[in-house]
Order: structure tokens, then sequence, then C-alpha cells
């Protein structure tokens, strides 16, 4: 075995590696395999500087559970604030921007940010409080 053929092995372990964990995080994420106690109602908030072109479309925000891996990315129209959600809360997840025209020309990505999901539903409001009678004295 030559070390090109060795380099395209490597290459493509590596890429069958991370399908295959982006796989198992989507089935994972998505409820088709469960897990004790997780709430995938978590969510982070980005909020990022508005960009001046005039041909300005869109940003799109691409996160992943590590650096520098993002799963398929949630396109934007030129908002500059957005809510990720159905992530698993507490868990850390990685975020970058970037910025499309008109033309589907695509910057590169931003800086990276990351942070933990915090649970963004509140719990439901109590139901059924009866009347209570009041009682004077002991």
């Amino acid at each position: 075995m030559n070390a090109i053929n060795a380099i395209n092995i490597v290459k493509w372990f590596t890429k069958f590696l991370i399908i295959l964990i982006l796989c198992g995080l989507w089935f994972y994420c998505s409820g088709l395999v469960s897990a004790q106690s997780v709430d995938n109602e978590g969510g982070i908030t980005i909020a990022w500087d508005a960009n001046k072109e005039t041909d300005l479309a869109g940003y799109k925000v691409y996160v992943g559970v590590e650096s520098g891996i993002y799963n398929e990315p949630i396109t934007l129209d030129t908002k500059t604030q957005y809510t990720v959600r159905k992530l698993i809360t507490g868990t850390m997840y990685y975020l970058a921007l970037t910025a499309f025209d008109n033309y589907g020309n695509e910057s590169g990505y931003s800086t990276e940010v990351s942070g933990k999901a915090k649970d963004i539903i509140f719990p439901a409001t109590p139901t059924g409080l009866k009347e209570v009678t009041a009682v004077v004295g002991n």
C-alpha cells in the first residue's frame, strides 16, 4: 500500500466517523433514541452586528457539539438575533455564523462561540386550585 492510498483511507475513515457521530446525534436529538432525563427543549440565543452589504440576503447559523464540526446550517433572513431551539439542556454547543448575498456567495465563518443550552420552556401553569375555607383560631 502506498502513502497516497493510506492517506485516502484515513480521510475516508475520518469522514465516515464524522457522519456516524452526526447521525447518532441526530437520532439522539430527534428522540428516535431515548435517554433518561433528557430535556431537548433547551436553547441558545446568539446576536451579532449587521453586515453592511446592500445585497445581503441573510445569515447561516452553524451548530455542533464539537468545536469546528457543525451540522447543516440554519438559514435566516437579515435579522441579527436568533434562538437555536430543540437542544439538549446542559450540553455544550459550538456556534458560528456566515453571511450570504443575493447571488449565493457565502462569507467565511465568524468567530466561534460556545455555551450550554438552557431550558427555555416554562413549566405548565398549575391547575385545579380549590377554594379553601378560612379557619379562625388553632
